[in-house]
């Protein structure tokens, strides 16, 4: 569930205020290690859009964030956030979008209430042609598993071509890279190469 509220301040300005609240609840009342994984939070935040051109719009935001569990030996999750999102366009052919997130998962690791996530992450989209799309995407987050001291980093790395051949058909090829490395002894690192050939139909 989300509230939001838009006040604008000139013309190229504009504050707002944003909750997210949600509840996570499971079909079981535990886990398999005994761990009871239902909780309830929110993000609150107040931020800035700013939009310098027609073609570039920027967005901060800071806040709180608060996730709290059903599990007595869960500490509950209570942490400044930001994030920062910028979205432009060079050209009429090319767009970009950079992004700073922070978000709150669920894992199933021993000893951890859950996954505080923090995102940076880029896409650069280019039309060759008028019916074909190259895409380029990066990605590097930072999982901190709550309570067990767990820490991982996941970095990706992905380029694909989509080509539309009618409003309805559309084919991708694509190849991705994806690397994660963490503290934790036990914890399987690896490294991932990925290609796909995919058709999608649209009603």
């Amino acid at each position: 569930m989300e509230f939001v509220e838009r006040t604008r301040l000139t013309p190229r300005f504009e504050r707002f205020a944003r909750s997210r609240i949600n509840a996570r609840l499971y079909d079981t009342a535990v886990d398999d290690q005994g761990y009871a994984r239902d909780s309830y939070g929110h993000a609150t935040v107040a931020g800035l859009t700013w939009r310098p051109t027609g073609l570039t719009t920027l967005e901060g935001y800071s806040g709180l964030r608060q996730q709290v569990y059903a599990d007595p030996r869960f500490d509950a999750l209570f942490v400044p956030t930001a994030g920062l999102r910028i979205v432009t366009s060079p050209s009429q052919l090319t767009s970009l979008r950079l992004a700073l997130d922070q978000s709150v998962r669920e894992t199933t690791t021993p000893a951890a209430s859950g996954r505080l996530v923090t995102a940076l992450t880029a896409q650069l989209d280019h039309e060759l042609q008028r019916d074909l799309l190259a895409r380029l995407q990066l990605r590097y987050a930072v999982d901190d598993y709550r309570g067990s001291g767990r820490r991982d980093e996941d970095v990706a790395a992905g380029v694909s071509l989509t080509y539309f051949a009618s409003r309805h058909l559309h084919a991708r090829l694509s190849l991705r890279h994806a690397r994660l490395e963490s503290n934790r002894a036990g914890v399987r690192s690896f490294r991932r190469n990925q290609f796909e050939f995919s058709l999608e139909v649209r009603y």
